[in-house]
């Protein structure tokens, strides 16, 4: 966890990794709970599309706000590779993705999707989420 060890010790561990293992350490950190696992695949810069259409969410303090959303429905976060590209310090990624879990009355709760995770290996070699959209396969009304 950044948390733990600091954001050196972090990028250090990795920075020996390939951009798939930042979606398999998401997927194990969501199904753990574990915010800050989440919260470190993230940067100031990161957007996230919460929807097709709407204005991405930024910055870090609401990256938090969303993940926290979904890990208070305590899920099971599936997903199947569909497509992976790189182009040097650029990935992309693109899971299909299911999220089961319960809302807080109890209630049963199941999100899918396909997600197109543009990620991004910094100058020390560690790669982050640059841009998170989950719903990707969604279209617009152009």
């Amino acid at each position: 966890m950044l948390t733990a060890y600091g954001e050196a010790a972090y990028d250090h561990a990795m920075s020996t990794l390939g951009p798939l293992d930042v979606d398999r350490t998401f997927v194990r950190a969501m199904n753990d709970g574990d915010v800050e696992t989440i919260m470190s695949l993230y940067r100031e810069e990161t957007i996230f599309v919460q929807e097709p259409g709407s204005d991405p969410a930024r910055g870090l303090a609401t990256l938090r706000e969303i993940t926290e959303r979904f890990l208070a429905y305590n899920p099971t976060l599936t997903v199947q590779l569909k497509q992976f590209v790189q182009a040097g310090d650029i990935a992309l990624v693109s899971v299909r993705w299911s999220l089961a879990g319960t809302d807080a009355d109890g209630a049963a709760v199941l999100i899918e999707g396909t997600d197109a995770n543009v990620l991004r290996q910094t100058a020390s070699g560690t790669w982050f989420t640059l841009i998170d959209n989950p719903f990707h396969e969604e279209y617009l009304d152009l």
